[in-house]
Formats: C-alpha cells, sequence, structure tokens
C-alpha cells in the first residue's frame, strides 16, 4: 500500500504510482550466445531488466526501499536521501516524482550527462561530489548529510538496507528458477552479475543457493577507480563495502569445485550492477564461488 498522509491524497498520482510499481520486475529471459571459449553443451541466459521503468534493474530494490518506507512513516516531513553512481538515483528520482516525495541524491561528477539529465528531469535535487575522490566518497557525504539533518532527510542508504537484497530474494531469484526451467526443464548451474550495491548477487544468490545448493555463483568487478560507470572498484583495501559483503583476504589460487556433470545452463543477469561474496577482477577471468552458509536457509522479514 502507498498509503502516508500527504503522499496519495491526489487520485491520478495514487494511481499513477501503482501503474508504476506494477511494472517493476517480471522481466524476460532471453538467450545470448555462449561463445566458443564455452564448453560444449553450455547454454547462456541474460535477464532483460532494462524492460523495468526507469530502464534498470534498481527499480525493483528502489520500489520495495521505497513502498515500505512510506508504509513505516519514514519520509512523512522528510526528504530522501541517498548516494548513486546513477541507475538507482533515476530510478529514485522516478519513483519519487510519482510518490510525490521529494528527493536528494549526491552523485559522482564524472556521472555520465545522460543520467545526471534524466535524475533532475524527475525533478530532484543533485549533489555532485569530486570525481577524483572516487564513489566512496559520494557515499560519505550522503551519509554526513544524514547524520548532520536526520529531522530533514530519510537516508534510503541502499549498502545496509535490507530491502536491496530482499526485492532479489523475493523477486529476481524465483524469476529465474521458473524461466531457466521452463527454457531448458532444469536449473541454472551458475550466476553471474557485476558489482555495485551487493544487492543483486545477495538476494538472488541466497534464493539460487536454496533451490541449488552447489550453484557456481561470481561476480565481477574493476579492480580500480574509475573503472567501468556503475561498477564499484573493489580493488584497494579502503574501498567501502557493504554491510551484507564478505571479503576474502585474497583471490589468488581460488578453484571452483566441480559441478554436477555437463552440459551446465549458465545464468548471466544482463543488466544492474551488484556483488556476491567472492570477487573476480575483470583482469582475472576466473569466476570464484559464493561460499556456503551465509544462505541457504535465510528469509527476508
Amino acid at each position: 500500500m502507498l498509503t502516508q498522509d500527504s503522499r496519495t491524497d491526489n487520485t491520478d498520482a495514487g494511481t499513477s504510482a501503482e501503474s508504476l510499481l506494477s511494472a517493476v520486475g517480471s522481466t524476460p529471459l532471453v538467450e545470448i550466445d555462449a561463445g566458443e571459449e564455452a564448453p560444449v553443451g553450455t547454454r547462456l541466459f541474460a535477464k532483460l531488466e532494462t524492460v523495468n521503468p526507469s530502464g534498470s534493474i534498481k527499480d525493483r530494490p528502489v520500489a520495495r526501499m521505497l513502498t515500505r518506507a512510506l508504509a513505516r512513516g519514514d519520509l512523512r516531513d522528510r526528504r530522501l536521501l541517498d548516494s548513486s553512481s546513477g541507475n538507482a538515483g533515476i530510478s529514485y528520482a522516478q519513483f519519487g516524482a510519482a510518490l510525490s516525495i521529494p528527493v536528494t541524491l549526491v552523485v559522482p561528477g564524472n556521472a555520465s550527462r545522460e543520467r545526471l539529465d534524466r535524475i533532475r528531469s524527475y525533478g530532484a535535487e543533485l549533489i555532485l561530489t569530486d570525481p577524483l575522490e572516487g564513489y566512496d566518497h559520494a557515499i560519505a557525504t550522503a551519509r554526513r548529510m544524514a547524520r548532520e539533518k536526520p529531522d530533514r532527510y530519510w537516508y534510503a542508504d541502499q549498502y545496509t538496507n535490507d530491502d536491496n537484497w530482499g526485492a532479489h530474494f523475493e523477486t529476481t531469484g524465483p524469476e529465474l528458477l521458473d524461466q531457466v526451467r521452463e527454457a531448458t526443464g532444469a536449473l541454472p548451474d551458475a550466476f553471474v552479475a557485476g558489482v555495485g550495491t551487493g544487492g543483486t548477487l545477495t538476494g538472488v544468490g541466497r534464493r539460487l543457493r536454496q533451490a541449488v545448493p552447489d550453484i557456481h555463483i561470481a561476480c565481477v568487478y574493476p579492480e580500480l577507480f574509475p573503472g567501468i560507470e556503475g561498477l564499484k572498484p573493489l580493488g584497494h583495501p579502503d574501498d567501502l563495502s557493504p554491510r551484507s559483503w564478505t571479503r576474502p583476504s585474497s583471490t589468488s589460487g581460488s578453484t571452483p569445485r566441480r559441478k554436477r556433470p555437463s552440459p551446465p545452463v549458465s545464468t548471466s543477469l544482463g543488466t544492474g550492477s551488484s556483488w556476491g561474496h567472492r570477487p573476480v577482477p575483470m583482469s582475472t577471468p576466473r569466476a570464484i564461488w559464493l561460499p556456503r552458509g551465509a544462505s541457504d536457509s535465510w528469509s527476508p522479514s
């Protein structure tokens, strides 16, 4: 429900918001060429998250974070505040406009013009940080603003908000299981995604591991800033990591365990940036397993 005093007085606005929220998720799974490097029989799929309303997977966690915050009354007389490299910012701005929530976003100054223009088009306030300071500086700036003015801002904090990965546990993961089973007659053998807030691979990984305990789960990340827009560098010991992240001391010498017999089904999330629990630098053409123990029977509240 979207009820919160001043947020849904206008019936047309409320209807528009409901329509926007109902369009999130249930994205198609498409098969792509696995390439000559893949073992014979490998099938590779991508989840087409670009069909979400704002064009990225970030709509899933943002919709969940905002609707739950509204239900708790967290946004009454306060602005939504968070940091973003771009995609989550667009989603915050779009949903904020639909739900009549004022939005303030802290974004590195090297975000693309297209992303910044889209955020501004929804009426969100933008605070740009020095790009040379890296994305972690934008996170630190948002945290400082929230700490200094708690009555002005509700800090969504996608890096520690359990509704981030919870959205993927409850929607993206089950969709993948159903779609891969329908396409292949089997469950996925592997899941790969990029590095962002930790939400996608944490939530999807936990859900997939419940169904396939030995599934091969890997993430990809740039080792150093600026890397790739939307993917967070983790190559420096001081790089900030989310609460759900378990940073290994080293990835050198890691050897993936053997899986069930081929042909494997490898499922790759095509759009959206997230990380799992074991990283793979882009310079390293290997996959590292998401370790057992963190996920098998856990579910979000």
